[in-house]
């Protein structure tokens, strides 16, 4: 006899909670984390120009983590918002945001461009040195190469071997030329002063000559005897920055020939990234913080300290346009960049850092300045920031949509 077994009984299909109650729950949390964890400031004035493009109106709109400084102090070269409270301060620069160049404890003066810190009590005061690796985030663009029709009105051609503009690119052919062919900067390209290029590629000309650069040039080259070569002139040095091929790497050799034509007795060699026949690869060739160097895509393959004349650096005479060369092959130049260090004027009516006696930064206060130094009112003016009246750490640019960025 079969046994019919009875079906169980069905079970009510389980509750949804409705979309809107999840919705509403994300607004909730969205709202809380606007209000306790994040915060938006537009850029009202131009004293970060040109990382952060300023205007009451149309600055650029940051997102800005509130109480960071609570988690991890903030350190030099970090971006900072924080409240002013002195009477002084215009209503559309009560909430700024700046870069901090020294903490609490340290001891700053600014003379030449340059920075002076030292540790109160720590003995002589020296000038800040970076190396690559901290001053490539903070470069300033002067001009860059856009391969228009005017091409060889700020890239002029060197004697020597053929220069021909094909496209967006400029083919150097050093094949036959015992002396290879090559480039110079000229014109506005050649115009080293503490100005920027804007993001629409407007040049806003400076007021100091400056003599802490960056050349970049994207190359590319087709043979493997293909070396390049690149030349300037620092105050009473002539630094040749020679580029070769061994065994497949790119290795870099330095000569500081004295300004009279004799040689320097020091000379450095250094190896870099691997060659890429055929592929533009980025070269780094810089003087900055007295050192000259260079990297191949964001390896440094030397990075050596130049000794010279420091007066003729401030008397006008920082550095020439470069020159660049090609020898035994050819080769493709696809870009071409200049970018400054960060410099730092002294106003006369500033009284902070910027006479001959150096400034003690108070415990729990940051010394702050603005990257476009000329067109800034920071601790120059109003001293120390304190601690207290930090409100957080810009993380991006968030707005407009075009200028979008990591910060």
């Amino acid at each position: 006899m079969t046994r019919l077994l009875a079906a169980p009984p069905s079970l009510p299909p389980p509750r949804r909670r409705p979309r809107w109650r999840w919705l509403l729950w994300l607004l909730l949390l969205a709202a809380a984390a606007r209000v306790f964890v994040f915060e938006s400031l537009v850029v009202a004035s131009g004293s970060m120009e040109p990382l952060l493009h300023g205007d009451p109106a149309r600055g650029d709109e940051l997102l800005v983590l509130r109480h960071a400084w609570r988690v991890v102090p903030p350190g030099r070269f970090d971006l900072v918002v924080f409240e002013r409270d002195d009477s002084a301060a215009r209503s559309d620069e009560r909430v700024v945001v700046k870069r901090v160049l020294a903490v609490g404890g340290e001891a700053v003066r600014i003379a030449g461009g340059e920075l002076f810190v030292r540790a109160v009590g720590a003995g002589d005061e020296r000038p800040l040195v970076k190396s690559h690796v901290e001053f490539r985030d903070l470069l300033v663009p002067l001009w860059r190469e856009p391969f228009d029709g005017d091409l060889m009105a700020r890239l002029v051609p060197l004697a020597g071997g053929a220069v021909e503009r094909v496209g967006r690119e400029l083919h150097l052919d050093a094949a036959d030329g015992a002396s290879g062919c090559g480039v110079r900067l000229a014109g506005a390209a050649a115009e080293f002063d503490d100005g920027w290029l804007g993001a629409d590629g407007t040049r806003q000309r400076g007021t100091e000559a400056v003599g802490d650069l960056c050349f970049r040039f994207d190359l590319a080259v087709d043979t493997a005897l293909t070396a390049l070569q690149v030349e300037f002139t620092v105050a009473d040095r002539r630094c040749k920055l020679v580029a070769t091929q061994l065994a497949g790497r790119w290795r870099i050799a330095l000569d500081l020939l004295d300004l009279d034509g004799g040689t320097s007795p020091r000379a450095a060699i250094g190896t870099a990234a691997a060659v890429q026949l055929g592929t533009p690869q980025r070269f780094e060739f810089w003087h900055v913080d007295g050192r000259v160097g260079v990297a191949v895509d964001g390896t440094v393959a030397l990075e050596e300290a130049l000794e010279y004349r420091r007066d003729l650096l401030l008397q006008g005479s920082p550095v020439s346009p470069p020159e660049l060369r090609v020898s035994n092959g050819r080769a493709r130049l696809t870009g071409a960049e200049v970018l400054r260090d960060l410099h730092w004027t002294t106003p006369q009516d500033a009284p902070f850092a910027c006479g001959d006696e150096p400034y003690e930064v108070p415990a729990d206060a940051l010394f702050v300045l603005g990257d476009a130094s000329a067109a800034s009112t920071d601790s120059r003016h109003y001293g120390a920031v304190a601690l207290a009246s930090l409100r957080g750490q810009p993380l991006a640019i968030w707005r407009p949509s075009g200028r979008r960025r990591r910060l």
